[in-house]
């Protein structure tokens, strides 16, 4: 990875929902499907941590595996986020994660699980996390709420969705 013209993973516009749009869409999805881990995600969009753009901002997101950073034996979110800055790659905004899960669900896009590269969100323990957004085998989505510690060390496989530019 020597370019900082990244191939676009997607684009989502952030700016668009209220916190407490984000909570509605997000309880709404839960009736549907019975998702059980409704408590997690409510605290934490409910979060202070869990900011929103007051305006419209397009973002073009780029997705790599710990091992396309450079860590072929996986590396710490401190190291991951250290490398993605080097190359020119910036965090998500907070609300990337429920903005992606929310909106149109493209399955031939590459999804597996992906985290969301961004500052974390303190979970209801006080853990700081960040959130994921896994295929599941029924071919459904979820959200969640994954390790955010920098010390955490992640395998190269995991993947991570950064900020490539704003369009």
């Amino acid at each position: 990875m020597t370019s900082k013209h990244w191939p676009v993973w997607r684009t989502t516009k952030i700016g668009t929902w209220t916190a407490a749009d984000y909570r509605a869409l997000l309880e709404a999805d839960r009736v549907r499907r019975g998702a059980e881990d409704w408590g997690v995600r409510d605290y934490a969009v409910s979060s202070p941590s869990f900011t929103v753009s007051a305006t419209e901002i397009e973002l073009k997101l780029v997705k790599f595996s710990v091992a396309e950073l450079g860590f072929p034996k996986g590396a710490t979110g401190a190291d991951i986020y250290a490398r993605a800055k080097e190359q020119g790659l910036d965090l998500c905004p907070p609300e990337v994660g429920p903005c992606l899960f929310l909106g149109p669900q493209d399955r031939s896009r590459g999804w597996s699980m992906a985290m969301m590269a961004m500052e974390p969100i303190r979970a209801r323990d006080g853990v700081p996390c960040v959130w994921g957004i896994l295929n599941e085998y029924e071919g459904g989505f979820d959200l969640t709420l994954c390790h955010g510690r920098p010390d955490f060390f992640w395998g190269c496989h995991y993947q991570f969705v950064f900020v490539g530019s704003v369009a």
